[in-house]
C-alpha cells in the first residue's frame, strides 16, 4: 500500500500477533504501548487469520499505526493494510535498520516514509 506518512517511531523487534498482543479499543500493543498514528517498524506478524480484521478494527477505530514498515509481510498484514489505507513499505536492510533504531529507541525517534519513492527518515 503506497502513501507517505510520518510520526514518531514504534520499533518492535519481534512478530507482532495482531489477535493477541493488540488491544483493539486502546490501540496498545502489549509490551511496546500505543500505536495510534506512529510509524510501526516490526519484523513480521505470527498467528491466527484474522490478523487484516484487527488491523480494519484499529482503523474504524481511530487508534491505527500511520505506516507498517515490515521485513517480511505475510498476506494478512499486505491485506490488513490495504483494506485499512494504512501505508505499508518493506525493509530491505532489516539489520542495519534494527541496530539504528535500537539506539533510537533510548530516546524518541520521529520519522518519514515515503513509499512511493521506497524512502525511510529518520530523525
Amino acid at each position: 500500500m503506497e502513501g507517505d506518512a510520518d510520526g514518531e517511531v514504534l520499533f518492535v523487534d519481534r512478530p507482532i500477533s495482531f489477535l493477541g498482543d493488540l488491544d483493539v479499543e486502546r490501540g496498545f500493543l502489549t509490551d511496546y504501548g500505543c500505536v495510534r498514528g506512529k510509524l510501526l517498524v516490526f519484523p513480521g506478524s505470527s498467528g491466527s487469520t484474522v490478523g487484516p480484521y484487527v488491523i480494519y478494527s484499529l482503523a474504524k477505530k481511530s487508534q491505527a499505526p500511520a505506516a507498517m514498515l515490515v521485513k517480511s509481510p505475510d498476506t494478512l498484514v499486505i491485506t490488513g493494510c490495504v483494506l485499512s489505507n494504512i501505508p505499508m513499505c518493506i525493509v530491505s536492510d532489516w539489520l542495519r535498520l534494527s541496530d539504528f533504531l535500537r539506539e533510537c529507541v533510548k530516546g524518541r525517534c520521529f520519522g518519514r516514509l515515503l513509499s512511493g519513492e521506497g524512502v525511510f527518515i529518520v530523525e
